[in-house]
């Protein structure tokens, strides 16, 4: 029968005929919590000691968690490099300390190629788009963050590849230029004419939006 619940909220039940109490246990589900403390400590870059103020584990608990799944490598999947045209590269800063950039094909979304170092710079770009390259990788046009060290290593790579910069990051860059409630009336109109930036899906779209920026600048 049940029998209240344990100070960590799980379930617990009492036997009627030798009046013990007992919880059930499911090894799949307690991994699946534990992933959680795992991905937080990898990708947000918590201590050990902050995971253990957040959620009550000991450091030792935890270590043991970050322990196991560090040897689960992600399985291997092979992508057919010769049939990758169109790649999406960025980087990702774990607490703005360290990066993890990667070359990702943008049919599949299946990573290509990805480097871990300190900052998304020339160095790291040109190894992962020289490494894709020797393996039958020749793209016909690549979406970035608008980085002029990587559009660098990517002329060196592949001279005349297509380089578009993300919607996004031009988004991302011009709200933050005009702030959010810019005072200048030109301010306030690019900054209308800036956000409509993720509504292009197409040729016409884009054309509508160049339009408006270049009245903007003429007028």
């Amino acid at each position: 029968m049940r029998y209240g619940q344990t100070k960590y909220g799980r379930q617990r039940y009492r036997c009627k005929i030798c009046d013990r109490t007992f919880t059930y246990r499911n090894k799949s589900n307690k991994l699946h919590r534990e992933q959680k403390w795992f991905k937080d400590w990898i990708v947000e870059g918590y201590s050990l000691r902050q995971l253990n103020l957040i959620g009550g584990h000991s450091i030792r608990t935890l270590k043991r968690i970050v322990g196991y799944w560090i040897t689960k490598a992600p399985p291997v999947i092979t992508l057919p490099l010769g049939n990758v045209k169109y790649l999406v590269a960025d980087g990702t800063y774990l607490k703005h300390e360290n990066c993890i950039y990667t070359a990702t094909d943008y049919l599949t979304g299946l990573v290509a190629a990805y480097r871990y170092g300190l900052k998304e710079n020339y160095g790291m770009a040109h190894e992962i788009f020289n490494e894709i390259k020797t393996q039958g990788c020749e793209p016909i046009a690549i979406t970035i963050d608008g980085n002029t060290q990587v559009i660098r290593a990517l002329r060196n790579i592949w001279p005349n590849i297509i380089i578009q910069r993300c919607l996004y990051h031009i988004l991302r860059q011009g709200t933050s230029w005009l702030r959010r409630f810019p005072k200048d009336p030109a301010a306030k109109e690019l900054r209308q004419i800036s956000l409509t930036v993720m509504t292009i899906e197409n040729d016409t779209a884009k054309e509508i939006f160049l339009s408006r920026l270049n009245e903007w600048e003429r007028a």
